[in-house]
């Protein structure tokens, strides 16, 4: 039997120390609950937990099969996610993951990551601004000396209600697009407003092209 009380190692992944025995704590490297009960009957399984013993071989075929996996991971990347984003490539839209910067939430839109995060930035601290993330958090080889309205861009945020919208530039609001954000995003279960933005607030480079163009031939 576990002792009552003392800091132990996850009996499932090793790789956190839990601060006593029993504690009912979660591991955020393989999701074990800590119960001391299941240490001593291993293949009895115990509230959210499977046996011991179960647990240890799913963990080892998990981190066979992807060695930086953990179960906290694993839950922001299937949570609702909120967050900025840029298409710098069209034709394959795969190539734009670099350019997603998502935030974990709940149904009600307020953040829940488990695991770290760049900082968000906007004005009240709980999604992303464009023009700070690019130039802080965007690569500099990714950046190709372009500024951060060169590419069209948007914004997908989750209300309380549970209602997704996703804000973009008109010339993103293709059938492609958005389905490529929703996916990456985890909207597929949400009911997503789409709003095609032609405000300055998501112009670039383009849009000030054709509107200097228009004016000239005026």
């Amino acid at each position: 039997m576990a002792e009552s009380s003392g800091r132990h190692p996850c009996p499932v992944c090793g790789r956190t120390m839990f601060e006593e025995y029993d504690s009912y704590d979660i591991c955020m490297v393989c999701g074990w609950e800590d119960d001391a009960m299941q240490e001593e009957f291993p293949d009895e399984g115990g509230g959210p937990n499977a046996s011991l013993n179960e647990c240890r071989r799913r963990y080892r075929e998990k981190i066979a099969a992807d060695p930086n996996y953990t179960w906290a991971k694993s839950c922001d990347a299937r949570s609702l996610q909120k967050g900025i984003f840029w298409i710098v490539d069209r034709e394959n839209l795969e190539n734009n993951e670099p350019f997603l910067f998502r935030i974990p939430v709940d149904c009600a839109g307020t953040p829940c990551y488990l695991t770290s995060i760049p900082r968000p930035n906007s004005r009240r601290g709980d999604n992303y601004n464009h023009k700070l993330t690019w130039y802080r958090y965007v690569p500099e080889e990714l950046r190709r000396g372009k500024p951060y309205d060169w590419y069209p861009r948007g914004r997908v945020e989750i209300r309380r209600t549970g209602r997704a919208t996703i804000y973009l530039n008109p010339d993103l609001a293709t059938d492609a697009v958005i389905s490529y954000i929703t996916e990456k995003f985890n909207l597929q279960h949400l009911n997503v407003k789409v709003v095609a933005d032609g405000s300055r607030h998501y112009a670039y480079y383009m849009d000030k092209y054709v509107t200097e163009a228009a004016e000239e031939q005026s």
